[in-house]
């Protein structure tokens, strides 16, 4: 039951967005986006992320994500560092597929969503860091691993540190 919402507009119509949903659905996600097809990582502003999250505290069943239209694979990477659960991604078999051309903005480029779109091996080059990230974050727990317990316990034999 999960409602996902693009957000482009000012802090106060994000809130009345998190409140509206918040007592309509049972689950949101609620997306950083940049409209412009495709961005530069420097127009990415992930620093957003974390005011979304900031603004859902205390929401536990609301998320937050990145919708990503710029072509720089490290841009989504960095998005789920900085906490976006759900990443959206325009993905392409081939950004070379014929396709007609629009123009996003008067005066803007003429592109196709081909050519702002992942292909097949970098949406896999993602999910595998996404999941090694996971993997070395682990939960912040202190504790020694088995390895760990071992060396603790030779080194405290053999000095009774």
């Amino acid at each position: 039951e999960a409602f996902q919402a693009r957000l482009r507009g000012r802090p106060e119509e994000v809130e009345e967005l998190a409140d509206v949903m918040a007592t309509n659905t049972k689950k949101f996600v609620l997306l950083h986006a940049v409209s412009q097809y495709p961005h530069s990582a420097s127009e990415a502003n992930l620093g957003k992320i974390d005011a979304l999250r900031k603004l859902l505290e205390g929401q536990h069943y609301a998320s937050v994500g990145y919708s990503c239209h710029c072509l720089d694979i490290e841009v989504p990477k960095m998005a789920i560092a900085m906490g976006a659960e759900y990443i959206e991604l325009h993905f392409s078999l081939s950004r070379a597929l014929p396709q007609i051309k629009h123009q996003m903005y008067d005066g803007g480029p003429m592109v196709t969503t081909h050519e702002c779109s992942y292909e097949p091996r970098e949406l896999k080059e993602i999910a595998d860091w996404r999941d090694k990230f996971a993997a070395a974050t682990g939960t912040g727990e202190f504790f020694l691993n088995e390895i760990e317990g071992k060396i603790k316990t030779r080194y405290i034999n053999r000095y009774g540190v």
